[in-house]
């Protein structure tokens, strides 16, 4: 009989989003009898009942920071460490960090790093504190990194640029694409979808501003936020230009999202950058034709050049409206490039799909 594993992942802030959801299918993947296996959240995890429903321990800490809690999870560790073995998962990088410091000296600890956003992210900054702060993370990881037992990337993308970076070694795994064969019916009027956060780095603005450029009138909007941001971009939008722009707020209702991909013809995602970006992943497997900006990491693991999918240079509104518009009037010639991603994307899930297990049966 193997040894029971303790197995805990850490992610600060456990919402709705890809890294949340990736976490979650490990977990599910992995999970077995002879296991236990704990998420650790600061506040809330939004996935709590799911966790519960797989015999998943849900720890939410009460500091909202990961500097001011990495004490509460040391002392939960060390509870466990001195007569059994502990797998720590962390999964962002400035929690790696932290644990790199504060957590791998303790006794039976083994340090699985995930990284999920490229490394660029750290480069970008939208204010001086902001510049300060990710040149700060960037120097901590070139000196702490090679603490951890195994690093992990999500994409091909991120991987590169770390493995140049720091000269470590660096595997990639990417997140469980739960495939599915799907009969697409494409619509009389187009249906162009976007979801995200409303944050800096995902840019809604872009595709907001491309809207005004599409030529096409009788076609539907659907924009997909973690806020109702309908008021914030209304005097930037003209609502009379097109069908129907219809302002969605997320959750985790069932089958909400996957609802939304069935009826998307176009699947806009307008990211400064992106590890393995989920929403491009889930699009490609709903047969969705994706336009997306060439943003920093694991955008090519999806969509490898034009053939795949259609690419605009990020930022760039106008460029994108161009590409929707060459969509829109070349549709039946993008379809090819829908059914090659989407093979594409099988093939990945057929391979990497175990790999999670079989490295935790490793350990």
């Amino acid at each position: 009989m193997s040894e029971k594993q303790n197995i805990y992942f850490f992610l600060p802030n456990f919402i709705i989003g890809g890294a949340s959801r990736s976490i979650f299918n490990i977990c599910k993947l992995i999970k077995k009898k002879n296991n236990n296996i704990s998420v650790i959240s600061l506040g809330e995890n939004q996935y709590k009942k799911f966790f519960h429903k797989i015999n998943v321990n849900v720890i939410e800490l009460k500091q909202k920071k990961t500097i001011f809690a990495i004490h509460s999870i040391y002392s939960i560790l060390k509870k466990k460490s001195h007569h059994k073995k502990i797998i720590f998962v962390s999964n962002i990088n400035y929690a790696n960090v932290l644990s790199c410091i504060f957590l791998k000296k303790l006794k039976n600890l083994k340090l699985i790093l995930i990284e999920r956003t490229p490394l660029e992210e750290l480069k970008i900054f939208f204010s001086l504190f902001d510049f300060f702060k990710k040149q700060f993370i960037f120097l901590l990881i070139k000196i702490f990194y090679k603490n951890a037992d195994i690093i992990i990337s999500n994409s091909e993308g991120v991987k590169k640029y770390m493995k140049s970076q720091l000269k470590l070694k660096i595997s990639t795994i990417y997140p469980i694409i739960q495939f599915k064969k799907i009969k697409k019916k494409y619509n009389k009027f187009f249906e162009i979808s976007w979801i995200g956060r409303d944050s800096n780095e995902k840019r809604i603005i872009d595709f907001i501003k491309s809207l005004n450029f599409i030529n096409k009138t009788n076609i539907i909007i659907n924009i997909i936020c973690d806020d109702d941001i309908r008021n914030k971009y209304k005097d930037l939008i003209d609502f009379k230009k097109f069908k129907k722009i219809n302002f969605y707020k997320y959750g985790l209702k069932k089958n909400f999202i996957e609802n939304i991909y069935k009826k998307t013809d176009i699947y806009v995602s307008t990211s400064i950058f992106e590890g393995f970006p989920n929403t491009i992943a889930e699009a490609v497997i709903n047969k969705c034709l994706v336009i997306t900006s060439d943003s920093y990491g694991g955008y090519v693991d999806i969509i490898k050049n034009n053939n795949y999918g259609l690419i605009y240079k990020t930022r760039n509104h106008i460029e994108l409206a161009n590409k929707i518009n060459y969509a829109i009037e070349n549709f039946q010639i993008c379809k090819k490039k829908i059914i090659l991603s989407n093979n594409e994307l099988l093939k990945k899930s057929l391979k990497h799909n175990d790999k999670y297990k079989i490295l935790f049966n490793k350990i």
